[in-house]
């Protein structure tokens, strides 16, 4: 499994990425969950499992922006 951590321009964590190979999972600097990218759908959902657009998006369910 495959961990990248995500800082803005001034260094500090904004969130993180877990990838297993078939899915992307998405923490906020809490660790709480705020959403995936399914490779197999090739759709991003947010943590209520909506979807929130095709291809990957997952770093916009973190920041909290619409694609």
């Amino acid at each position: 499994m495959a961990h990248k951590t995500l800082k803005d321009i001034f260094g500090r964590i904004i969130g993180s990425i877990d990838d297993d190979g078939k899915t992307e999972r998405a923490y906020n600097e809490k660790r709480q969950y705020t959403g995936r990218y399914d490779r197999a759908f090739d759709r991003t959902y947010d943590k209520q499992g909506r979807t929130v657009g095709a291809g990957n998006l997952v770093t916009n369910t973190i920041i909290g922006k619409k694609p």
